[in-house]
């Protein structure tokens, strides 16, 4: 019986490693940018106004209005306990809720689609230092929420000034709200 040697051919191997970059390449130029999520329509609209019940950081069953916190940009985080980028993102939003001033900027959670126990037991171990409210879907629909989590940042004169559809890293947060205060 022959032995079959296996044999190197450094043409198909250059030929192969030209063809897995220009594919590559064809991902990270031409289908990566359409895998980003696309600017909501929302961007420099007025934001929906709210009076939403307060279960987190607050008086418990006082409601918050979004319009009496007008003349400060305001980091809208809707977000479920059962979500885990939703909990991944959280410590950012305390990070940035504890860094800034809270007469120029107020972060405020938005719990939607979650049993309000189950929101209240998540933003107690977490030990947020803002306050959240319970939305029964209303409010998520008016700003046209489809993911979790999803940040909004609304500007001091009540439009919307960033809309992002994932988690936000916190320089990036922190580059949001300047943006809204006029500083970015």
């Amino acid at each position: 019986m022959e032995k079959n040697e296996p044999t190197y051919n450094p043409r198909q191997a250059w030929t192969t490693g030209a063809l897995v970059l220009g594919v590559s390449l064809f991902f990270i130029f031409i289908i990566r940018p359409y895998l980003e999520p696309p600017e909501s329509k929302m961007v420099g609209k007025p934001a929906p106004d709210f009076v939403l019940p307060v279960i987190y950081g607050g008086e418990p069953g006082n409601r918050l209005r979004l319009s009496d916190l007008r003349g400060k940009a305001v980091v809208l985080d809707f977000w479920a306990s059962w979500c885990a980028p939703c909990r991944a993102q959280a410590p950012v939003l305390d990070q940035l809720a504890r860094d800034t001033d809270a007469e120029r900027v107020v972060v405020l959670g938005i719990n939607t689609g979650d049993d309000s126990l189950a929101a209240v037991r998540f933003a107690q171990q977490a030990r947020l230092s803002y306050a959240s409210v319970k939305d029964n879907g209303n409010i998520s629909d008016a700003f046209g929420v489809t993911e979790l989590p999803t940040i909004i940042v609304v500007s001091p004169s009540g439009d919307i000034s960033a809309f992002k559809t994932r988690s936000v890293k916190l320089p990036a947060l922190e580059a949001l709200v300047e943006k809204a205060l006029g500083r970015g």
